[in-house]
């Protein structure tokens, strides 16, 4: 039977407990209204990158194909009476979220409205529109502050104009509760799921990109109906467009490897492959040495933008990238075709990139935790989010594990406090799967050099949550029942200071107990933590009632676990 309970976790920042995002700061409306916009098609040629055309903007399948059920559910929202609602679009990596948001996008323009893409932390002037106005945001779950803080305005608008809120996101329903919830009035009452297409539209969309890709110096072989339909229906992700696209390229462009007798991360490696080749060609011709420009446009992927103070670190001699020395590289590097607008950009999509960078990191295992770390030290906000954005793709969908990125950027922080304390502020709340082994061996090092035992406790109590996550749960119990040790301590000849960080390390230590099937503990543990976030709440409810309703939520669930129904309910 599906689990109904969300087992909910706590996290420490800097020594202050947070419980939840219960608040949010509301800002001034204008400091978040910009001008909606939507990228023009690229232009399609031979002497193009491969990689280019599978970017949603290339629109190498034009008109959309499969998506007329979402396409009118999107504008039946859109065009609702309310003033004011918001969406939360959630879907795998490759699926079309963002294709499918600019064709409503294009379609809402059509009829007056003003839509289109905007940034989170935009400040472009903008005059609401008399008829609509539709602000898709991409990849919100990477700046999560600047995201509450544009939704703040939802109170703000209401009745103003007509408008629209759309969030594109990778991360699904359970990540999103608590970010939203303070403004969950506004959403409508579940997240719309973008799946991958269906069979025959898949097949509609490999054919469609296959006349529109440029042809190699040889013909393409046909591919059959039959066999094309057997290779589609062999795993989920080859019903993605983005994978679908990928194989048509790669049947026109290299027909001496049937497509047909490839998965779809052998066909991501052949199209970066022949990418990696272009990009040698170029670095030897611009001077930058076999492998310089390749490097510098994997690392972009991270490093954004790629500007001439980044060109300029990864220039350093110890690093090995076998490219000039800082006082010259940038004077090269903007001779490069991806420079553009000031900055060598990266490869795209993002799939492409993560393939890129996994390729380039193999090649040098020894050196390549300290390109992560330049590439991640300067802007660790921006940085870490992309990073494990790019582990997920490498490691879980296209199996690129060898070695682990996540690995190599957790070696780099592995002995060093300097470096852990620059990265712990951002490891601090709910973490993508790639990004646990950074967290870990941040939270382990940290742990270490704790300033006094509340500082240790706390500490702790984070690591142990990243253990669980993790799968390694006795390493997890280890260190919650360590934390709890010192907050019970504490608590005992401080209890108006130290209660509150027992009572949350209980929480923590019940879902791990209860992870670990050691279910009679776990409620055990759950009911005093109840017990003191009831006082708690009953002394400060506007504090604690919500830190008391999550404890309920918990203990409802480890009851319903011990089979005693009644009284979960």
């Amino acid at each position: 039977m599906r689990r109904l309970f969300a087992r909910l976790r706590t996290r420490n920042v800097s020594g202050v407990i947070v419980v939840g995002d219960h608040n949010v700061v509301l800002q001034n409306v204008s400091q978040y209204e910009a001008k909606p916009y939507i990228p023009e098609a690229t232009e399609i040629s031979a002497d193009q990158s491969e990689l280019a055309w599978l970017q949603w903007q290339a629109r190498l399948v034009d008109p959309i194909v499969g998506r007329d059920k979402e396409i009118q559910q999107l504008l039946d929202w859109a065009q609702s009476k309310q003033s004011v609602r918001a969406l939360l679009l959630t879907g795998e990596g490759g699926v079309g979220k963002s294709r499918l948001c600019a064709e409503l996008a294009e379609r809402l323009k059509r009829l007056g409205w003003d839509a289109g893409f905007v940034s989170l932390t935009s400040s472009a002037a903008y005059l609401p529109n008399p008829v609509g106005r539709l602000l898709i945001v991409d990849y919100p779950e990477e700046n999560l502050e600047a995201c509450r803080n544009f939704l703040g305005q939802l109170d703000q608008i209401q009745g103003r104009v007509r408008s629209r809120f759309l969030l594109l996101s990778r991360r699904d329903e359970s990540f999103w509760r608590r970010p939203i919830t303070p403004v969950a009035r506004f959403f409508d009452h579940a997240p719309m799921l973008v799946a991958s297409l269906g069979l025959d539209a898949s097949m509609e969309v490999f054919k469609s990109a296959c006349s529109r890709v440029p042809r190699a110096d040889r013909d393409p072989v046909e591919v059959s109906p039959e066999a094309l339909r057997s290779w589609l229906t062999g795993s989920e992700e080859r019903l993605r467009p983005l994978f679908t696209i990928a194989a048509a390229i790669q049947s026109i462009r290299d027909p001496d490897r049937p497509v047909v007798e490839l998965s779809a991360p052998a066909i991501v490696s052949a199209l970066v492959q022949r990418e990696q080749d272009r990009l040698r060609r170029e670095s030897v011709a611009r001077g930058l040495g076999e492998q310089g420009l390749e490097r510098l446009v994997a690392l972009a992927a991270l490093r954004s933008p790629m500007d001439g103070d980044a060109l300029r670190d990864f220039a350093e001699p110890r690093l090995e990238l076998g490219i000039p020395d800082p006082a010259s590289i940038v004077d090269t590097v903007q001779k490069a075709t991806r420079w553009r607008r000031g900055s060598l950009q990266p490869v795209q999509p993002d799939i492409m990139a993560a393939a890129l960078l996994a390729h380039v990191l193999a090649e040098r295992e020894d050196v390549a935790p300290e390109w992560l770390w330049t590439a991640i030290e300067a802007l660790p906000e921006d940085g870490l989010p992309r990073f494990g954005r790019l582990v997920y793709d490498a490691e879980s969908i296209l199996a690129l594990r060898n070695p682990r990125m996540s690995e190599l950027l957790a070696s780099a922080c592995r002995d060093s406090s300097a470096r852990c304390a620059r990265l712990a502020p951002h490891l601090a709340r709910e973490l993508p799967q790639g990004l646990l082994p950074v967290s870990i061996a941040v939270g382990h090092q940290l742990e270490s050099f704790a300033e006094d035992d509340e500082d240790r406790a706390n500490r702790l109590n984070n690591l142990s949550g990243n253990l669980a996550d993790a799968g390694r749960n006795p390493e997890a119990l280890e260190a919650i029942e360590e934390a709890v040790t010192i907050w019970r301590r504490l608590a005992q000849d401080n209890p108006a200071r130290f209660e509150f960080g027992l009572t949350s390390s209980l929480t923590n230590w019940a879902t791990i107990l209860s992870d670990a099937g050691r279910n009679s503990k776990a409620l055990e543990a759950s009911e005093k933590a109840v017990t003191i976030w009831r006082r708690l709440a009953q002394d400060n409810p506007a504090r604690f009632e919500p830190d008391f309703a999550m404890s309920i939520n918990n203990q409802a669930g480890f009851l319903s676990d011990a089979g005693r129904n009644p009284e979960a309910l």
